[in-house]
């Protein structure tokens, strides 16, 4: 797994920390669009770029999940999505291998966070879909949803053609939704292959999946060599956000975003969400400073 961290890190340019096991690229937004427009405007490509937004629940499902792990491996991209990812990094570049002198690099990370100065650095996933979709409609991309539910998609189509920069991608016939399968575990091998199928007609520059967390990326890494699109990333829950519908039908303020706590914010709205912010904070934080590997 080292070999092929080096080659990510080589392939991108980007540098490289490994958090539990899995690389990660410190970047911004602005620069995973560059990475984007640069595979959408080459003549030829051998398989999609795989980018993955990763919040602090990837790494602690990767310990658990082979599969996913190999998929986060597999991605050409792996970008922080939350302060918690960025403030693991900040903590790795500090460490100096002294439990005690590491735990006060924790603590000075830590009143990093609460002052707002890592925000900045992380990449929102639903914010990335949002530029990439104002990117699409700028340079006429073509991009195909895939995933949610048809209520979802068409609400969001109707938002897209209602904007002035995005209603191109519709009435040029360059957006394409599907779906899937209501539970992808009742997926069978035969409507898989016309699923991907129905993809690959359309020829999309982009495809966004929206499968839920987890299941989409194992689903992209599982599919990517038959997938002939330029790029391909999971969405997670952000075509719910974008359209308006769903358990997150109200977005997160702006300044919720930029001070990270938009998992705390998560928590007021749905208290079943607890048991994930108990995740992206102490326990993540206790298994990076815990892990004496990195």
């Amino acid at each position: 797994m080292g070999d092929r961290v080096e080659a990510k890190s080589a392939k991108t340019g980007l540098k490289i920390h490994t958090i539990l096991g899995v690389p990660v690229s410190g970047t911004s937004t602005d620069t995973v669009l560059t990475k984007i427009e640069a595979q959408c405007t080459k003549k030829a490509f051998k398989k999609p770029f795989f980018i993955v937004t990763a919040y602090s629940e990837f790494f602690l499902e990767a310990q658990k999940d082979l599969g996913f792990k190999n998929a986060l491996f597999e991605a050409d991209l792996v970008v922080p999505d939350g302060v918690s990812v960025v403030a693991a990094m900040d903590y790795q570049d500090q460490r100096l291998g002294v439990w005690w002198r590491d735990l006060g690099a924790g603590l000075r990370v830590g009143l990093r966070i609460l002052k707002g100065e890592l925000s900045g650095r992380t990449v929102v996933g639903v914010r990335l879909v949002e530029k990439i979709l104002e990117l699409a409609g700028e340079k006429k991309w073509r991009v195909f949803l895939l995933g949610s539910d048809k209520d979802t998609l068409t609400k969001l189509k109707f938002k897209i053609k209602g904007s002035d920069y995005l209603a191109g991608l519709v009435d040029s016939g360059k957006l394409e939704s599907d779906p899937g399968p209501i539970r992808l575990s009742d997926l069978s091998y035969s409507d898989n292959e016309k699923l991907v199928k129905k993809v690959n007609n359309f020829k999309p520059d982009i495809l966004l999946v929206a499968f839920g967390r987890f299941k989409q990326e194992k689903w992209i890494w599982q599919n990517l060599s038959k997938i002939n699109a330029r790029v391909v990333m999971g969405v997670g829950s952000s075509f719910d956000e974008l359209s308006g519908r769903g358990k997150w039908v109200t977005p997160a303020p702006l300044w919720v975003e930029k001070m990270g706590l938009k998992w705390l914010w998560r928590v007021t709205k749905d208290p079943k969400h607890l048991r994930r912010a108990w995740n992206a904070f102490p326990v993540f934080a206790w298994k990076v400073f815990a892990d004496r590997k990195a």
